[in-house]
């Protein structure tokens, strides 16, 4: 049993790193795909596939080590699972959907909800359990959900009509921050692989 736990581990693990590499080539793809002069047709598919990449990473934390962290850290990965699948359904919208406009309404509230349970998961882990190779790369995913918003609003603001800090401001925003969320992808795959973070265990009731 140990064994096949441990494989599981390995494989969620591999999945979530190259999720990872794939949110960190979709997240710019997509963003510039005007400037690069391709459809969306790719971008999409590398998000798509980043996101189920990252459900299986979720999935493994949610039944092997959110346990430990009590309701806050269930609710913190069910949250964040919840916000990867609408980010999944935004990107593979079904024929009913005829506007553009709801597909990134969908969009927008699951980085909204992958936002909040990566850091609920992220602060339970570090406050309660010291496990810093789950909370860091959580924490940075829901922060660098938070960024990446103020970035596009900064985009659409004052700073899209002077050149140079326009310039600064997309490519920060378009480039930098979504590959500096694959990597915080790919840095909790590396925990689930090596599972060596540091959970909590209850302690056990004394025989009265």
């Amino acid at each position: 049993m140990k064994t096949s736990s441990t494989l599981i581990g390995r494989l969620s693990g591999l999945a979530t790193i190259i999720g990872g590499v794939l949110w960190a080539l979709g997240g710019p793809t997509a963003l510039n795909e005007d400037v690069l002069g391709i459809s969306m047709v790719g971008p999409h598919l590398l998000i798509t596939l980043a996101g189920l990449c990252s459900l299986i990473g979720l999935t493994r934390l949610a039944s092997h080590h959110a346990p430990h962290y009590g309701r806050a850290g269930m609710a913190g990965t069910i949250v964040a699972s919840a916000g990867v699948v609408l980010i999944i359904a935004s990107k593979n919208p079904p024929l009913s959907w005829t506007s553009a406009a709801t597909g990134w309404a969908v969009f927008d509230v699951g980085i909204s909800l992958l936002v909040v349970g990566s850091l609920l998961f992220g602060i339970v882990a570090l406050l309660v359990g010291k496990a810093w190779l789950f909370g860091a790369p959580l924490l940075a995913i829901g922060v660098l959900g938070i960024l990446q918003l103020v970035f596009f609003l900064l985009m659409m603001g004052p700073f899209a009509e002077t050149a140079y800090l326009g310039t600064l401001v997309g490519t920060l925003g378009t480039v930098v921050l979504p590959i500096l969320f694959g990597i915080a992808w790919s840095v909790l795959g590396y925990a689930l692989w090596s599972d060596r973070s540091e959970t909590v265990r209850r302690p056990a009731h004394r025989a009265s």
